[in-house]
């Protein structure tokens, strides 16, 4: 998260309003067993290059291991769903257990020059960035699956 703003109502509102018509982003509310526990976002995404920038938000009352889970039926929406090739993110340098979950999900850290190039932020904040292609989410998703023993339903019935 960069920004820890109150937000008010009205702003909620025009945001929500913005979204609906931007085609460089979406938004999902993701569903575990009848609760919502979480949102995946996909923001500036460039249609020709197949790329885009994810996050997600875990419900602070969410089931361990809700966010493996989440993290899996996002990276499934953006290469399954959207057909998208290249997942970026940026975690900020502090919060080393989203470090570690991407890690974890295959994605790989972007030497500096290339999140320069992929990554502009007006923040102030440092962050790592990372990339996760589609190639490499294919191999790493059955090591996960096999790992943590989770069987994932399809992205129509997780996401909202």
């Amino acid at each position: 998260m960069f920004h820890q703003n109150i937000i008010s109502e009205a702003e909620h509102q025009a945001w929500f309003l913005r979204l609906q018509q931007n085609d460089h982003a979406r938004w999902f509310v993701h569903e575990k067993a009848g609760v919502y526990d979480g949102v995946v976002y996909f923001t500036d995404i460039n249609w020709q290059d197949r790329s885009t920038l994810w996050g997600f938000y875990l419900a602070p009352e969410a089931a361990r291991g809700s966010g493996t889970q989440l993290g899996l039926d996002g990276l499934d929406m953006a290469f399954g769903t959207l057909q998208l090739e290249t997942v970026y993110a940026k975690v900020l340098t502090d919060n080393e257990k989203s470090i570690r979950f991407h890690l974890k999900l295959g994605f790989e850290p972007l030497v500096l020059q290339e999140a320069a190039d992929i990554v502009q932020t007006p923040e102030t904040q440092s962050y790592h960035a990372f990339s996760l292609n589609k190639q490499c989410w294919q191999q790493q998703r059955q090591n996960i699956l096999d790992k943590i023993g989770l069987t994932i339903k399809n992205n129509n019935e997780t996401f909202k």
